[in-house]
Formats: C-alpha cells, sequence, structure tokens
C-alpha cells in the first residue's frame, strides 16, 4: 500500500513538473538577462545549499523585471553577473525559467513521473 501512495505522489508531482514547464516553453517569451543574484533553496541529499539564480531582464513590453528561477542547483548553475537566456510568462512575468535543458526542468518532471508509474506498478504487483 505504501508504494502505492508513494508512487501516486510521485507521479503526480512529474506529471504538475511535466505540464508547467511545457507550457512555459510552449506559451512563454525568450529573452536575455543578467543574473544579479542567488537566492538559497532546500538543502540537497549531502548538505549543500540550492542556490536559485535571481536574473533581471526586460519584457518586450520594456518593462523591468526581477525574478528567481524556480530551478536551482548545488553548484555548477550560472554564476552572478553572466548573461543567460530566460523563458517568462507573459502573463506573470515573474514566473521564469534559464532557458536552457537544465534548468528548465522538463526532465526532472519526466524522472518523477517514471519514477512514480514503476511504484505504482510495483504496488500493484504486489496487492495480486
Amino acid at each position: 500500500m505504501l508504494l502505492l501512495v508513494a508512487g501516486l505522489a510521485f507521479a503526480a508531482a512529474g506529471l504538475i513538473v511535466v505540464v508547467r514547464t511545457r507550457r512555459l516553453s510552449r506559451n512563454g517569451v525568450r529573452t536575455t538577462g543578467v543574473v544579479v543574484g542567488l537566492a538559497p533553496g532546500s538543502s540537497d541529499e549531502s548538505g549543500r545549499r540550492i542556490m536559485h539564480p535571481v536574473v533581471s531582464f526586460a519584457t518586450v513590453a520594456g518593462e523591468a523585471v526581477t525574478a528567481q528561477a524556480s530551478l536551482g542547483s548545488g553548484s555548477g548553475g550560472p554564476r552572478v553577473g553572466a548573461t543567460v537566456p530566460v523563458l517568462y510568462d507573459p502573463t506573470r512575468p515573474t514566473r521564469i525559467a534559464i532557458d536552457t535543458f537544465a534548468q528548465r526542468g522538463t526532465w526532472l518532471g519526466w524522472i518523477g513521473l517514471l519514477i512514480g508509474l514503476g511504484l505504482l506498478g510495483t504496488g500493484v504487483a504486489g496487492l495480486s
């Protein structure tokens, strides 16, 4: 039963991430921004702090926006002062992703969805 609950949670979370990131990729506006800071998030499994880039950019309407990227990293992410490609929601410009494969996060959603489906399958097989 625990595998079914865990599988459902992972699958639901993964699906939400996939849908949100695909929607942003499809409807978002691409521009260039500058990393102006790094905001601390949660810690990873090794205890390192996950840092989320804070990016300044201008919308197509010329509005200046500073927003925190939804996905961060423990290391290897963009550094303060770096110019980065930005993808933002035109209806809510503070909803952004750094427009690279690793930073958009779609892959993370797919991994969660696949793990969830695997746990669901194992849980269902265990009930038989």
